[in-house]
């Protein structure tokens, strides 16, 4: 199973499988982690395998979608060596793509559906359905991932939705309190988890 975010055609990254976490686990940051930045992605789970798919037909290649939560680890060794695949996309745990997931005409452009990401109450990020079509984005990130490599059934595709990773926790300055990030969708409970240090 593999975990690819695509943000255009020069921007597309893989994930190992071990980064996956679904349960809501807390976060124990190793000793060398000095904070986490965070980037939501919409994300779709493959349900048929593919090579070379064209964007009309990449809808018949996914089943369903949700919001999910990369996180990105700071102060690793290799992280700011230009690596295409530094070590903070290859530590366990952070990326957080929540279950159950919804059926594609929630993400309807019609719908006014809100993903919200709060922590300790305060909003980090929101985004609605109400006029974005995320699963045309969907679709033309699997179009362009096929196009360099094949996609297999329980693999997921990621979408960024913003443009720039943003500050989550920092060990120095949050060194007194325990954060807990939450997000929701619909007004249904997606994930909730502190960072324990």
């Amino acid at each position: 199973m593999n975990i690819i975010i695509s943000r255009s055609e020069d921007q597309t990254w893989f994930r190992p499988d071990t980064t996956l976490e679904t349960e809501n686990k807390d976060i124990y940051p190793h000793d060398d982690i000095s904070g986490y930045d965070f980037l939501p992605v919409v994300f779709a789970r493959v349900s048929k395998a593919g090579k070379c798919v064209a964007e009309e037909f990449a809808m018949r290649y996914y089943d369903a979608l949700n919001f999910g939560l990369l996180l990105f680890p700071k102060g690793l060794s290799d992280s700011q060596n230009g690596d295409i695949a530094p070590i903070e996309n290859r530590v366990d745990h952070t990326t957080l793509l929540p279950h159950p997931m919804y059926n594609k005409i929630v993400f309807d452009s019609e719908n006014d559906n809100k993903f919200i990401m709060k922590r300790d109450g305060k909003t980090l990020f929101k985004c609605t359905t109400k006029g974005k079509n995320l699963c045309k984005e969907i679709e033309s990130a699997i179009s362009r991932i096929t196009r360099l490599s094949s996609i297999r059934t329980g693999d997921f595709v990621c979408v960024p939705l913003a443009e720039e990773k943003a500050s989550l926790w920092r060990r120095e300055k949050d060194c007194t309190d325990v954060p807990v990030v939450q997000a929701s969708f619909c007004g249904n409970f997606l994930f909730e988890f502190k960072i324990l240090y």
